[in-house]
């Protein structure tokens, strides 16, 4: 009898084997807002404080910030740690565990802050409905659009999932998801790339000096690239780089002179996948490492902590042309997560 699991890339074998899927789509917050009708504004424009975009606010927007900064902590906190996979965000397996307890900390604090808001509905609605609108036809328009305490009870939720992620037995199915995972690095240099050309943004480059909160920044993206290391090589030789410059870097005070120019140097670098792919090039060039660019580092719980197969190379010493420093570009926004396609891959639930 032949198995009816395919001979799937060991490769992506070892990255799911190091990796969750955390999933935030179970995140849910109530608007408090209904469809304006013609009928409500009688030849006259509501307030924007009243209505917006063709819909019409039932309650204070403010009595709802508390759930939306939450909501943003979460989604934070997941893309600190990982990078966007299949709707939801790949997570180091070795973070798994600290990132779940925060996500439930963010959880009790979530349903508290419920817990005060609904005891308070009625009162916040009659509160809204009392407002000194101009017209009685929108306090009656509001009284009519009332939503019912249970709707908005169901309607605000803080929900999320983790779980493992393998290939289908279906071989198609398992190249489309190898193609996923081969996509990790390229995402995690994306996200790094949108950092740094925040930072850039700030007016680093012509600051003459850079301050510990910037650095801290440089640090946590860092950080970020070390709990990734395992994706490939490249990851891993642009995280020990980085991590040598900023070890010669004071952890007070700012930072000025030569040691400022190389942090300038080093975001530039970084700010664009482009030139994050050129640098890891360099570095590879200059340790005479002929590999390709994608190869699998060994998995991070079978590397000596003391190995290391990379020379040092100052940042001044890397050679860039100057198209390698890209012009500023906007990023934009991500609205918020999708569902994994079952189609692609089975998981089992962590939890």
């Amino acid at each position: 009898m032949t198995s009816s699991i395919p001979k799937v890339n060991s490769k992506e074998i070892q990255i799911l084997d190091q990796i969750l899927l955390v999933d935030l789509s179970g995140i849910h917050l109530w608007t408090a807002r209904k469809k304006l009708k013609p009928t409500m504004l009688e030849g006259r424009i509501p307030p924007a404080t009243l209505a917006s975009l063709g819909s019409m606010r039932v309650i204070d927007p403010a009595e709802l910030k508390p759930f939306e900064k939450i909501k943003r902590r979460a989604t934070s906190l997941v893309e600190s740690k990982g990078v966007k996979f299949l709707g939801g965000y790949a997570i180091p397996d070795t973070l798994i565990h600290e990132i779940v307890a925060d996500l439930n900390e963010l959880k009790v604090e979530f349903y508290a802050a419920k817990k005060d808001f609904i005891s308070r509905y009625d009162f916040l609605v009659n509160d809204w409905i009392n407002r000194e609108w101009d017209k009685e036809e929108w306090r009656e328009a509001i009284k009519a659009s009332v939503t019912p305490l249970s709707a908005v009870d169901q309607g605000i939720q803080f929900g999320f999932a983790a779980c493992r992620v393998a290939p289908d037995g279906d071989e198609k199915l398992s190249d489309l998801l190898d193609g996923e995972v081969r996509g990790l690095a390229d995402q995690l240099y994306a996200d790094t790339a949108s950092e740094a050309e925040d930072l850039l943004s700030t007016g680093l480059a012509t600051r003459g000096s850079v301050d510990q909160r910037t650095l801290n920044t440089l640090r946590r993206m860092n950080s970020k690239l070390k709990g990734l290391m395992f994706l490939s090589n490249d990851v891993r030789s642009l995280n020990s780089y980085i991590t040598d410059l900023l070890d010669e870097l004071p952890t007070s005070g700012v930072v000025t002179g030569g040691q400022y120019s190389q942090v300038v140097t080093l975001v530039s670098s970084l700010s664009d996948e482009g030139s994050i792919k050129r640098l890891i090039k360099h570095l590879k060039n200059a340790a005479g490492d002929d590999d390709e660019q994608f190869q699998f580092a060994v998995p991070s719980s079978q590397q000596p902590e003391a190995e290391t197969s990379n020379q040092r190379i100052p940042v001044s010493q890397v050679e860039f042309d100057p198209e390698d420093i890209p012009e500023s570009e906007s990023h934009g926004e991500v609205e918020g997560l999708a569902q994994p396609p079952e189609s692609q891959q089975s998981v089992s639930f962590w939890f």
